[in-house]
């Protein structure tokens, strides 16, 4: 499936040109991020690959029945698309974006 391969590289490099895009292994695990998400946490890939999602969120946040309930959906194959607070490299303030693509990363 050659065609399909290269329009999926295609349709991702897009996205990435147009959004802050991070992928995750169901655990919560960081595989992957994208330029633009890096340039708006503040971060550079060898800093965040391998580290927990937890290190991008909130205390209050991060202990919720919410945040639980929110990566079970993620293992569940539903998307999430809604605001999220995050917080970013401690040289930077943290910021509101809306993530139009969330996935979850399988090794």
């Amino acid at each position: 499936m050659p065609l399909f391969d290269a329009e999926l590289r295609a349709l991702m490099a897009a996205i990435d040109k147009s959004r802050a895009r991070i992928e995750f292994l169901p655990d919560g695990t960081v595989v992957t991020a994208n330029s633009l998400f890096l340039i708006l946490m503040g971060y550079n890939l060898a800093e965040v690959k391998g580290q927990h999602h937890t290190v991008f969120v909130p205390a209050a946040e991060r202990d919720s029945d919410e945040y639980r309930a929110f990566w079970a959906a993620l293992r569940r194959g539903e998307a999430q698309t809604r605001e999220f607070k995050r917080i970013a490299n401690p040289s930077y303030s943290p910021g509101w974006w809306r993530i139009g693509l969330l996935r979850c990363g399988r090794a």
